[in-house]
């Protein structure tokens, strides 16, 4: 043996075959509403999950999916099931928001198939008369704090989106055009936020001034494209009341800041290292603080700085953040005596991201082809750090919703389980002609009850925008509903691709 570190670069089609994807995810469900009113009565949920042939991360995806299988609705009495299945395949692992689009996807398609049996109510009326109300308590038993204000969200999103009156003009093209449909819809999501097991809620942040006023700062998050270094830079130089410039981040090293880091995952990055480096910053804020009085007016944090070594005061800290929220470890094993609900399990979530999505599609009924036309992205992110980040974040996340809702069709060899989409010529990927050539987003103003707990109370922003994309395939299928001139249920697998679409619209009678 060499004990040597080897580099290996495989081929594209290698390296997809052996790579773990998203759970593939097979829903069976049953579900009853008022005839009357709308009103969710029950869901009865089972996800069955191909984890491949090892277990890997597939059992908490599982955890994950099922906390997710209302979405953001209330739902009075709920029976959920998840089966991890061990399959001859290249072996799954975690995604982006981490079973919940799989779970919200099969809650949608539930709401969407009562809503045929509903027809004197539409869609859109039954999804927002069961939202849930403020300081409404989950399934799971946990209560949602009071800014979690879905129905605010979603008259919101009415008026940003014009939907009324979109819809009516939906309805008006469908009815003139034959080979050319369009549909419209709107989704909500209320997205819960932790690690749910505590010991991975921890970061660390070194913090080092220097003499001529610039500040280095090393954490144990990783910057993979999220902006996190930003939002830690904004945050660092807030405390110390210094330009953005003057702040660097140094690369993160297990030599440095990173020992009692967590993955970079699950949304809460910025809130553990952003909150650690803030408490590094405020450290050395606090040491300077006696010498900054004794200062003449105008002084700069440079000249701070001179005289902090000069008096030998330390320039330097280390700072720790570890979760003091509500979250605890969700007890699945625990059996519920007479009496109790799932809240003696535990709470699995420090917090709620939610917004609400309302995409407009056009369908080409000939070839099947599905094009957005308008998104529009209602977001509650409590206080903003950087709305340019978060949008672009929120942008993102949706052009990679449309991927799995509507593109990206993974096909695996029914033989021996091998990949067959192993290229970028058989595995299309969205692109910037897929996304909405009209997309706007609206952050909502910070609630006066929002928690201070997250980094200046701002809120996660990566994984719960993800599945508002699941709009447009809501949108696609009552696109074919009008070109079929039928609108009860008719079942469509994700991803809705133009071949499922066109074999979906039927026969033609032109």
């Amino acid at each position: 043996a060499l004990q040597k570190p080897v580099k290996l670069v495989l081929e594209r089609a290698a390296d997809i075959a052996v790579s773990g994807q998203r759970h593939p995810c097979l829903v069976k469900y049953r579900g009853a509403a008022d005839k009357t009113t709308g009103k969710f009565l029950a869901f009865e949920v089972d996800l069955y999950l191909q984890a491949g042939y090892s277990l890997d991360l597939s059992m908490a995806v599982c955890q994950q999916a099922l906390f997710k299988t209302c979405n953001a609705y209330h739902v009075p009495n709920v029976e959920s099931r998840g089966y991890v299945c061990k399959t001859n395949t290249t072996s799954n692992t975690a995604f982006r928001a981490f079973g919940g689009p799989q779970a919200m996807m099969a809650c949608e398609t539930l709401v969407d198939h009562l809503c045929c049996a509903l027809p004197h109510m539409p869609a859109h009326e039954v999804r927002r008369v069961n939202l849930l109300p403020v300081g409404a308590t989950t399934f799971y038993g946990q209560t949602l704090e009071p800014c979690v204000n879905m129905p605010r969200l979603w008259s919101k999103c009415e008026d940003v989106a014009d939907f009324a009156t979109r819809q009516d003009q939906v309805t008006t093209f469908n009815a003139s055009n034959t080979l050319r449909k369009r549909g419209i819809c709107m989704l909500p999501v209320t997205f819960g936020l932790s690690f749910v097991v505590r010991f991975l809620e921890q970061g660390g942040a070194l913090c080092h001034c220097y003499t001529d006023g610039s500040v280095l700062v090393s954490h144990g998050g990783v910057e993979i494209g999220q902006g996190i270094n930003t939002k830690i830079t904004q945050a660092v130089a807030r405390v110390f009341g210094i330009p953005f410039a003057s702040v660097r981040i140094d690369e993160t090293s297990t030599d440095k800041a990173s020992v009692n880091s967590p993955p970079t995952a699950a949304s809460m990055a910025n809130e553990l290292f952003a909150t650690a480096a803030v408490n590094a910053a405020s450290q050395i804020a606090e040491r300077l603080a006696p010498l900054h009085a004794t200062m003449p007016p105008g002084s700069t944090f440079a000249q701070l700085c001179q005289r902090a070594w000069f008096q030998r005061v330390s320039l330097s800290a280390y700072g720790f953040y570890k979760t003091k929220t509500k979250c605890d470890k969700y007890d699945w094993a625990m059996e519920l005596t007479e009496g109790q609900t799932n809240a003696a399990r535990g709470n699995p979530y420090n917090y709620y991201t939610c917004g609400v999505g309302c995409t407009e599609i056009e369908l080409d009924v000939l070839t099947g082809d599905v094009r957005a036309l308008r998104a529009d992205v209602v977001m509650d992110l409590g206080a903003v750090i950087n709305p340019a980040i978060d949008v672009g974040q929120i942008e993102g996340a949706y052009a990679q919703g449309l991927g799995m809702y509507l593109l990206e069709d993974f096909k695996l060899s029914p033989k021996d389980g091998a990949v067959l989409t192993n290229s970028a010529a058989k595995y299309k990927i969205p692109s910037a002609d897929d996304v909405p050539t009209d997309f706007r987003v609206v952050l909502v103003d910070k609630d006066a009850a929002e928690p201070s707990f997250p980094i200046h109370s701002s809120r996660a922003v990566g994984e719960p925008p993800y599945f508002l994309a699941a709009s447009a395939y809501f949108a696609a299928r009552d696109a074919i509903r009008a070109a079929k001139g039928d609108p009860s249920f008719q079942r469509t697998d994700t991803p809705l691709t133009p071949e499922q679409t066109r074999l979906a619209c039927g026969e033609l009678v032109l």
